[in-house]
């Protein structure tokens, strides 16, 4: 699947579309527009988020992973504030 369009049911009219992208049959970004881009996702070789936007909301974010793929860093693309794991506890 490449994408899918959501149709109001009373008016028939688009009301959102999703797009997929995919690298060696895994998704490597995934967007949602409803007038403009509302969300995005960006994922790794192995799956892993590693960006999120949320442009209704103005926020963004990117992760870092270990080679145990567990997620170890957070960082705010709006302010730059990291957040630090160790295990998946936060120790920011």
């Amino acid at each position: 699947m490449t994408g899918k369009s959501v149709y109001d049911a009373d008016t028939g009219t688009l009301s959102d579309a999703w797009t997929y992208a995919y690298a060696n049959h895994a998704a490597t970004s995934i967007s949602t527009t409803q007038a403009g881009t509302r969300f995005s996702m960006q994922y790794d070789a192995v799956g892993n988020m590693i960006y999120q936007a949320d442009a209704s909301k103005n926020l963004a974010k990117q992760m870092a992973y270990d080679s145990y793929n567990r997620i170890r860093q957070v960082t705010d693309q709006n302010t730059g504030t990291v957040k630090a794991l160790c295990a998946n506890i936060v120790v920011a």
